[in-house]
């Protein structure tokens, strides 16, 4: 009994260690000049884009994947090293000159949350910094954590955006 109590204690003790530099770990090296998105092995992004009907092609060190919903056209590169993802690029684009609508806020708001997905709190700022960007419909940047988050031409149809490793 004394040895199961010792040995639940000590696996405890390490998974709270474990959990506690996976929260903390920003980036992790991925055999290239910049950081990559610590534990988002680009094959598992890839395939659930694909499960939610994008199409995705690899290209060298990178993918390309698309889908059009309706008058919606969603395009996405992923720049990679080491089987992980160090670039972000998001371009909305409603081929009706209409105003993006709430889907495409979450669609932004999902990928800036990839790199902090373990942090409930700081995801949620960054969809309220987003959200707040497009309101204002202007070019901005913004550095949270250790990445870069670039935001263009937010236009009533248009928005391109970046993160990258800074």
């Amino acid at each position: 009994m004394i040895a199961l109590v010792v040995f639940l204690a000590a696996g405890g003790g390490a998974y709270a260690l474990t959990r506690d530099y996976r929260s903390n770990q920003m980036t992790q090296d991925c055999g290239n000049s910049y950081g990559c998105i610590p534990g988002l092995k680009v094959t598992t992004l890839v395939e659930a884009l694909k499960d939610r009907g994008h199409t995705c092609e690899e290209k060298s060190s990178s993918w390309h994947c698309d889908m059009v919903i309706g008058h919606v056209y969603f395009d996405l590169w992923l720049q990679t090293s080491g089987g992980y993802i160090y670039s972000v690029s998001v371009r909305l684009h409603r081929m009706d000159d209409k105003a993006l609508t709430g889907t495409g806020l979450s669609y932004l708001s999902w990928f800036a949350a990839l790199p902090f997905r373990d942090d409930p709190v700081l995801t949620k700022e960054i969809e309220g910094w987003i959200a707040q960007q497009l309101e204002n419909n202007k070019d901005t940047k913004a550095t949270i954590g250790d990445y870069e988050y670039v935001l263009q031409r937010p236009e009533a149809e248009s928005v391109e955006f970046t993160i990258r490793e800074k």
